[in-house]
């Protein structure tokens, strides 16, 4: 019995440290996820315009509609507006398409919210490109004199000061 336990204790340290070892401790851009979000949308759009049947067209319109109500707070965390209103004008195309009565009717609504979709892509991706920074925010400051006088505390070093060290 106690050898049960102690193997079971030993399982489950592996397994906290496999758990550790295994999950990702960076923390992803809300503008990556939005941008993957916006590929889900497309790919469920682009099933229900070649969907055979009336009723899968309306399946796959109703996923792609419920991942824009799931990730819609990505895309306001990510602040791109342009994408926003593109978003915003895809679901209304695939509402539209979910209403329609004929298969006519709804592909139409379908190939709009997919020319949506396709415009948001290429705003977010854009406004990536434009606004985005390996530095973690927005701002790149190169230590200048205008900024070293602007900020408080910091300090330009004494040029005398290093050419007496020096000789």
């Amino acid at each position: 019995m106690r050898t049960k336990k102690v193997i079971l204790f030993i399982i489950f340290v592996i397994g906290v440290i496999s758990l550790f070892l295994l999950s990702s401790f960076s923390i992803r851009n809300a503008c990556e996820y939005a941008n993957s979000n916006l590929e889900y949308i497309q790919s469920q759009t682009q099933r229900a315009i070649v969907a055979n049947d009336f009723n899968r067209s309306k399946y796959y319109a109703y996923k792609a509609l419920n991942g824009i109500e799931k990730t819609k707070y990505n895309f306001i965390d990510c602040g791109c507006e342009g994408t926003i209103e593109s978003l915003d004008k895809t679901l209304a195309h695939l509402k539209t398409a979910t209403k329609a009565t004929s298969f006519e009717e709804s592909r139409k609504s379908l190939h709009s919210a997919l020319e949506s979709t396709e415009i948001g892509m290429n705003v977010l991706k854009n406004y990536d490109q434009d606004f985005s920074s390996v530095y973690g925010n927005n701002l790149l400051v190169l230590n200048t004199k205008d900024v070293l006088l602007a900020q408080d505390g910091v300090s330009e070093p004494q040029k005398k000061a290093s050419k007496q060290q020096i000789h």
